[in-house]
Formats: C-alpha cells, sequence, structure tokens
C-alpha cells in the first residue's frame, strides 16, 4: 500500500476501535444484557447487524472470486433470501420474541425437551467453530497478508487478538454498534467499486454482465457448479438454517425492543439485501472484465480495488475487508458464548452460577473457541475457491437443521425423539463434503445435498405417520406457527410489516424477472 494508504487504514481502524470502546463503556451485571442486549435494539440497529453478520472476508474475498469463476448465477446467496426473510417474519420470530428467548436452542427446549436443546446447542457450536470461525480467520487472514505482505499465521494471530479483546470488553453492545458502521462501510465501498467500474470497463454495464451462461441468474440442470436445482436447495435449506434457525445471525433480534422493531428489521435487511450485490457480486464481473486470466479468482477483490480505488481510498477499502472479519468474528463469538452459558454451562455445570460467572465464564470460552478456530482455519485451502468451503459444508449440516425446525412450526406430529434423530444426522454431515470428493461422485454437490435433504423428509414423514407418534402434548404455543401476536401494536400503513413485506417480495421477483 501507499502512505496514503497506510494513513487512511491506520485512521478507519482507530475509528472502528472508538466506536467500539464507546459501545461497550457501560459495564454490565446482567448475563443475558452483555451477550444479547434484551428488549433494547430498534429496528435499524438490527437490520444493520443482521447484513453485517453474515458480511465479512468470505463474502468479499469468497463471494467476488467465485463470481469472477462463475458469473452472476452467485447472486442468487444475496437475492435468494426473500424465503427465508418471510419464514422468520411469519413463523419465527412471534414465537422467540413472546417466550423472551435468549438463544435458538431455547425453541427446542420449549417445543421437545432438555435433550433436544443440548443437542442442538452443541451442534451449533461445532458449525461455527470449524465452518464459520475457521472459515472467516482464513479468508481474512489471506486478505491481510496479501494486502499488508506478512505471513498468514501472523495475520490470524493478530484478528484473534482484536476479536478477543473487543468481545471480552464490550459484549453485545459493542458488537451491534460496530455491526451497524461495518454494514454501512461494507455496502458503500462495494458500490463504489462498481459505480467506478461502470465508468471504467470499456463498454459498461453491458460488458460487465457479460453474455451467455455468465449472465444468466438461472442455469440448466446439468450446469457443471450452479445448476437451477442447486437455487432450490439454497431456497429451502441452507437459507432457512442459516438465517432462521442461526443464533450468530439472529442474536440482535432477540434483543428486539419488541416484535415490530423485530420484523422490521429483517425486512429492512431484506431490502439491504436487494443491493448487496452491487457491493459483493459486481465487483467480481468488473474484475473479470477488466481481465479475465487473473492466476487466482479469490485475488479478484483486491485486483479490482489496486486497478480502480485512487490513493487513499484504498487503504479505507482494505480498513473494511479487514475489520468487516473483526465484525463478523465478534458477533459468531458472542452468539456461541451465548449458547455456552445459557444452554451448556449453566443447564449441566453451574445451575446455581451468579450473572457475574456467566460473563466470566462466557468470556473464557470466547477465547478458547478462538484458539481453535486459529488452528483449524488452514484446512480451507484444501478447497478450490474459499466459497465452495463455506457453501459446501453448510448445505449438508443445513438439511437436518432446516427439516427440524420447519417441522416443528407446521405440524404437531414430530415429537422429541424424532427431532433428536434428525439432529444426530447432523454428525455425518460435517464430513459429507469431504466423502463426495473421497468417492469420486460425479454428481453436482449441491444435488448430491438437495437428494439428502429430500431423503431426510420422506424418512420424517415415513416415521411420523407410521410409527403414529403421539402429537406433542403440550398448549398451541408450542408450536410457532399458531402464536398469535396479540402484543402488536396496530400501526399506520406507511409502518405495516405486510406492507413493506409486499414490497420487498415484489422487489425481488423483478429482479429474477430482469435476469433470468
Amino acid at each position: 500500500m501507499k502512505n496514503i494508504d497506510i494513513l487512511t487504514f491506520i485512521i478507519y481502524f482507530l475509528l472502528f476501535s472508538i466506536i467500539g470502546l464507546v459501545a461497550g463503556r457501560k459495564r454490565k451485571n446482567n448475563a443475558a444484557d452483555f451477550f444479547i442486549q434484551q428488549n433494547k435494539l430498534p429496528w435499524y440497529l438490527i437490520g444493520f447487524s443482521y447484513i453485517a453478520a453474515g458480511a465479512s472476508s468470505e463474502q468479499f474475498i469468497g463471494t467476488v472470486g467465485s463470481v469472477y469463476s462463475r458469473g452472476m448465477v452467485i447472486a442468487n446467496w444475496e437475492w435468494g433470501n426473500a424465503i427465508p426473510i418471510m419464514v422468520m417474519v411469519v413463523f419465527f420470530i412471534p414465537y422467540y420474541l413472546k417466550n423472551r428467548i435468549v438463544t435458538i436452542p431455547e425453541f427446542l427446549e420449549k417445543r421437545f425437551n432438555t435433550k433436544v436443546k443440548l443437542l442442538f446447542a452443541f451442534i451449533s457450536i461445532l458449525i461455527y467453530v470449524f465452518i464459520n470461525l475457521a472459515g472467516v480467520l482464513y479468508t481474512g487472514a489471506y486478505a491481510m497478508s496479501g494486502i499488508l505482505g506478512i505471513n498468514m499465521y501472523l495475520c490470524i494471530g493478530l484478528i484473534i487478538s482484536i476479536v478477543g479483546f473487543f468481545v471480552i470488553y464490550g459484549g453485545m453492545a459493542s458488537i451491534a454498534w460496530t455491526n451497524v458502521m461495518q454494514a454501512l462501510m461494507l455496502i458503500g465501498s462495494g458500490i463504489t467499486i462498481f459505480i467506478i467500474g461502470l465508468f471504467t470497463v470499456p463498454g459498461g454495464w453491458e460488458t460487465i454482465i457479460g453474455s451467455g451462461p455468465r449472465a444468466n441468474l438461472i442455469k440448466p440442470v446439468d450446469d457443471p457448479d450452479v445448476p437451477w436445482t442447486a437455487i432450490l436447495v439454497l431456497m429451502f435449506s441452507t437459507n432457512i438454517w442459516y438465517y432462521c434457525t442461526n443464533q450468530h445471525i439472529n442474536q440482535t433480534t432477540l434483543g428486539a425492543k419488541n416484535a415490530w422493531h423485530a420484523k422490521m428489521g429483517i425486512i429492512f435487511a431484506g431490502l439491504l439485501w436487494i443491493i448487496i450485490p452491487f457491493a459483493d457480486v459486481f465487483p467480481g464481473l468488473i474484475a473479470y472484465a477488466l481481465e479475465p486470466n487473473l492466476p487466482s479468482p479469490d485475488g479478484a477483490f483486491i485486483y479490482v480495488v489496486d486497478r480502480l480505488i485512487p490513493a487513499g481510498g484504498a487503504g479505507i477499502i482494505y480498513g473494511v475487508l479487514i475489520f468487516s472479519v473483526v465484525s463478523s468474528i465478534q458477533s459468531g463469538i458472542n452468539a456461541v458464548s451465548s449458547i455456552f452459558i445459557f444452554n451448556i454451562y449453566k443447564e449441566l455445570i453451574n445451575k446455581h452460577a451468579t450473572e457475574q460467572n456467566l460473563i466470566k465464564t462466557g468470556r473464557f470460552f470466547a477465547a478458547a473457541v478462538l484458539i481453535i478456530g486459529a488452528f483449524y482455519a488452514p484446512i480451507v485451502g484444501s478447497f478450490s475457491h474459499i466459497f465452495d468451503f463455506f457453501q459446501q459444508c453448510w448445505v449438508f449440516v443445513a438439511a437436518p437443521i432446516s427439516i427440524t425446525f420447519l417441522l416443528s412450526m407446521i405440524t404437531k406430529r414430530i415429537n422429541s425423539k424424532l427431532a433428536f434423530i434428525l439432529l444426530m444426522l447432523t454428525f455425518p454431515m460435517f464430513l459429507a463434503p469431504y466423502a463426495v470428493k473421497e468417492i469420486g461422485i460425479t454428481m453436482n454437490i449441491y444435488n448430491v445435498a438437495g437428494l439428502v435433504w429430500a431423503c431426510l423428509i420422506v424418512f420424517a414423514i415415513l416415521y411420523m405417520f407410521l410409527f403414529n407418534p403421539e402429537p406433542v402434548s403440550k398448549n398451541e404455543d408450542a408450536i410457532g406457527i399458531y402464536v398469535k401476536d396479540t402484543a402488536e401494536i396496530q400501526m399506520p400503513w406507511y409502518k405495516s410489516i405486510a406492507f413493506w413485506g409486499s414490497i420487498m417480495v415484489l422487489a425481488y421477483l423483478t429482479i429474477y424477472i430482469i435476469f433470468w
């Protein structure tokens, strides 16, 4: 980087640190407030945090790299979110907020029993440590090493040191506000690249979009990378798990002032997602239009910043890129710490733990998770694309989890035994992406995961009807679909959840019509 870029990078680091320190300066004596900020967060903060929790180096490095190789079809990972958003708003939020759930596993305890809750809590921690955290640490270190020219393992150490400080110092308040800053800067940086690229690439929009299969959102079923069947699996399995049942993504939603703020925050995030591809998809298209023969697709984002952004601006964007890693890991570490102390530590280890003891234990657990993730992170380099590591691992573990939660919402016939069996099937799913490669299965990996998802659905239905388990004996409030949000205040039309939800759905439909 040039000297002016180093200066702007340092300024961004100081600004990021000041916001986190100021937001987290108030001492918290209550564990739920430290980790969740219950009943305090407004809709706009929830919306930005929802975006920022899932937006990190793997989005800028991994997604841009995959777009560089495969084209517009990767935008489905952003524009395919309408279904999980509406499922979250209509079914999950009323239940979560009505029952004052602090962690997502508590849903399964209220719906089934403590054993199912503990199993899902353990699974959630494993997914985060060995997929999410490892992947984000690797890609953040990959970016930092490429930008600053320092050893990759040293970069991993720097990242976990910064994250550890903010999580231990500030808790959820620090995370929520730094996430707002990051969401604004992430979107702004990517769109800046898009606008400059639009006027720099010869031929502008048409050249950037390209022609043929690269320009389409939907590809034929025999496409080797992302067939249209993969998009169905993404929408109904991966995205339901990721956006509806993931503590990492939903912890700010659980801290909403009320149900209206939670729902509006999620819809606001859905509206923001409409423009996100201009920030993380189009830079990959622009990089390909400028140079179709880069040695590594995962280097496309850094290439396009170096090529398009003037001195000074590049330092800010690299700051955004690297500290998006910090922001994302902050959210994730806080989420799994919440799950551990509320669902495992307090349940099995120390039932009489004080609030301060819970906070202290959560901090130690956060440090342990960071260290384990750091040692596992290099495994990500064994995949051809960083993007593939995340998506191919997620698509398998999501199948049994999404089915368990969906059936829990729509039928009383799923009992605790079936829920436990389905969740236990998550463990072999951790190995599935590696097994597919080792066995030499030639079918598209997303189609394989789709078949697994379909087989699990058939198994669950056969189990429910052939073994005829008794419907759950709890009252109707035990099932999310029946929850009536009677506390929600009647709003004028311009604050209506239905109005803004309809606008969001129509916007996504329009996008698919245009880019089909």
